[in-house]
């Protein structure tokens, strides 16, 4: 049997949509948050079967949800950074993301409008987004691009999913736009 490897999404705002099919189709395993339940990246990942930790709208995560996601992260093989609007409601995704990086666990940002654009701090997400951004591992425009930059670095998923083969750019494979 083909181990699954598992893929921590960090998303909002509707900016993981499409990555988020995208990686259930290419048969990794799922998890996300904190995400709003009331978000279309919420609504995608419960209908993929990934795993959700969802949070109040616009609140900081309590500890209980901190401490659930911060579970999921820690199984994860992988991060995926998609790029959300960033408030001080879900600046602990930034932080997590950062503990488990320095931990060890690759990072794979799916690039998006400028983190200033994004940043609703002002300042910290900012900052801490290009430390991430720095230590990551991949960075692609297209969702398409990053599930096959993680095939190619996770090639213990099911390989019944082909992946697209043309070179793109920065190396990575061309793809559809997300």
């Amino acid at each position: 049997m083909v181990s699954r490897t598992r893929v921590h999404v960090f998303g909002g705002g509707g900016t993981a949509t499409h990555l988020i099919r995208r990686l259930a189709s290419a048969s990794f395993e799922l998890s996300v948050g904190l995400v709003s339940d009331s978000d279309a990246d919420w609504r995608e990942a419960r209908s993929v079967g990934a795993v959700v930790v969802a949070q109040v709208a616009f609140r900081p995560a309590t500890a209980e949800e901190r401490q659930a996601a911060q579970a999921l992260v820690a199984k994860a093989h992988a991060l995926v950074l998609a790029p959300f609007a960033v408030g001080l409601g879900n600046l602990a995704n930034l932080e997590l993301c950062e503990e488990f990086v320095n931990r060890g666990t690759p990072l794979y940002v799916l690039l998006g409008l400028p983190i200033e654009k994004r940043d609703y701090t002002g300042g910290p997400a900012t900052s801490l987004y290009r430390r991430l951004l720095s230590a990551s591992r991949a960075q692609a425009r297209t969702s398409q691009a990053l599930v096959d930059q993680l095939r190619r670095d996770f090639p213990d998923r099911d390989p019944a999913f082909p992946s697209a083969s043309e070179p793109g750019p920065e190396g990575f494979p061309a793809g559809p736009r997300a």
